[in-house]
């Protein structure tokens, strides 16, 4: 289920269209090409065209990838200054006061899913540039109140595990020439039920707009090994009959 768009056009020649513009800036010459499936092909025109969008689905659907894609994308063609990666940490149960290092060190291991993409898109050397000039950084939800992101695109990954108020706080961070792409998928939450706002923040707060694009996987988009579907299949047979043991989870 997408949210509906007029006047439909093919994804992937739109898609194809917006990575030939010669507007590309040509300094960044160590990016790499990726493939989209066509349900991914969607999304990315649809976060290109769009201030605000969510994601929601399960894993295996390329959630975080074709978002991360988006923004190295932005960036390239000087759409965007910089690319602010977010999570709420506070999913790992530690204070980030009493972990050891400057607050790079403290949030580095948070960063290695957002990692793990973004090396498929451009080269070591560009990315490790990118991250020690500030051009991509990382920034925990507990830093980020009383500032503004301008002229960036913000990715927030893991939302099923913030509660109302650091939802609020992340969207309320967006300035002038900035876009924001916010992931998750409520089933996976790691936080205790009650607090799991993602669907009530996108369905109440966020609403329908012109300015935004709500997108949504399901099972048939997993893209990583068939095997998974499966797994989930039989973890949400397991879930719908209420056979799921209790998990430990912060009160």
């Amino acid at each position: 289920m997408t949210s509906k768009r007029k006047n439909k056009i093919n994804p992937q020649e739109a898609y194809d269209e917006y990575l030939n513009n010669e507007s590309i800036n040509k300094e960044f010459g160590s990016y790499k090409s990726v493939k989209l499936s066509e349900k991914q092909y969607e999304l990315f025109n649809g976060i290109k065209d769009s201030r605000i969008s969510t994601i929601v689905g399960p894993p295996g659907t390329s959630k975080t990838f074709t978002a991360c894609w988006a923004a190295v994308k932005a960036l390239q063609k000087g759409e965007v200054k910089r690319i602010v990666l977010v999570k709420p940490l506070e999913t790992s149960g530690e204070d980030l006061g009493f972990l050891p290092g400057n607050e790079k060190d403290k949030v580095q291991p948070f960063m290695e899913s957002f990692l793990d993409n973004l090396v498929e898109m451009m080269d070591g050397r560009t990315l490790k540039m990118l991250i020690d000039n500030g051009t991509i950084k990382f920034e925990p939800i507990a830093y980020m109140r009383g500032r503004t992101f301008k002229h960036s695109f913000i990715i927030c990954d893991e939302m099923q595990n913030a509660d109302i108020k650091q939802l609020m706080t992340t969207i309320t961070r967006f300035g002038e020439g900035s876009k924001i792409t916010i992931i998750g998928d409520s089933r996976q939450n790691d936080i205790n039920e009650r607090y799991v706002a993602l669907e009530f923040f996108v369905k109440e707060i966020l609403g329908e707009d012109d300015q935004m694009f709500h997108f949504r996987f399901d099972r048939t988009d997993i893209v990583r090994d068939p095997l998974l579907i499966k797994i989930i299949d039989n973890y949400e047979k397991a879930l719908a009959d209420g056979r799921i043991p209790t998990t430990k989870r912060r009160n």
